[in-house]
């Protein structure tokens, strides 16, 4: 008997930027392969995102699940293990509400999904005055886009060949410091077994190189991806960043007593 196909959830992130939301969205319709589903993680927006949301519903030829909970402060990490848990998935893909996914996104990410492995892509980002233009032509630029008007451009190129040779490569001790949460891929297995996100992390930071640390402890391999799975940042207003050195303190213990399971994690909900 033929083995099933894992499936896929993306899981995308969102708090209060319906018009970012929207071409997210947009660009995640108009992949080469579509996820089995996606799950809105929704860290307390207002009624404006959740239409949004319900207008999409009505698009979308795969479902999309509104996983909300009331806004009391930053709680991303909250908000990403209860989105872990609705997801049906085998395989989470993992972005956020202010990127703009190239047409093989999804396609990439799957090339590359391996057992016992979790994986971290990159992204460019969008200079503010090109983020205005799309945002108020409230039209989703022709996808993927010439390496002007961002940073960090190197990572708008894609070469399947790079990509490949760069995978294969085993990441460092220190590698987890350099996951981006807004790019990211998991087994839900594995996301089952760590507990998730460390929901002690209040605020803006760290919560990702958390899961990544933990990760590894339980021996999962982590993998970047570079020359493929390119993503776009939207330029906004900086983040507060006053909990910072206690999320720093979170970590660096996490580190020091190698812990795998988070305490405050998925098994709360």
């Amino acid at each position: 008997m033929p083995m099933r196909k894992p499936s896929c959830t993306l899981s995308i992130s969102t708090y209060n930027w319906p018009r970012a939301l929207a071409m997210c969205l947009q660009s995640v319709l108009q992949q080469t392969l579509l996820p089995d589903e996606i799950v809105i993680a929704d860290d307390g927006s207002g009624e404006e995102t959740r239409q949004l949301i319900l207008h999409y519903v009505k698009l979308s030829p795969v479902p999309i699940l509104h996983v909300w909970h009331e806004d009391n402060g930053f709680r991303l990490a909250e908000i990403r293990n209860k989105a872990f848990l609705a997801a049906t998935s085998d395989y989470i893909i993992q972005i956020d509400g202010d990127h703009l996914l190239a047409r093989n996104f999804i396609e990439d990410h799957l090339r590359f999904r391996r057992p016992n492995t979790f994986i971290s892509g990159t992204r460019c980002l969008l200079h503010q005055d090109f983020t205005n233009e799309i945002l108020e032509n409230d039209l989703l630029p022709a996808l993927p886009l010439p390496g002007g008007r961002m940073d960090k451009k190197h990572n708008s190129i894609r070469n399947n060949l790079l990509a490949r040779l760069l995978f294969v490569l085993p990441s460092g001790r220190k590698s987890a410091l350099y996951v981006i949460g807004g790019n990211m891929a998991f087994w839900k297995k594995d996301l089952i077994d760590v507990n998730g996100y460390n929901e002690a992390y209040k605020g803006w930071g760290k919560e990702d190189n958390d899961l990544a640390v933990r990760l590894r402890n339980a021996g999962v391999k982590l993998r970047f991806i570079k020359f493929a799975a390119i993503v776009y940042h939207l330029e906004h207003a900086g983040v507060r960043m006053d909990l910072l050195a206690q999320n720093e303190n979170l970590l660096a213990e996490t580190s020091r007593l190698g812990l795998v399971r988070a305490e405050l994690g998925m098994d709360r909900h």
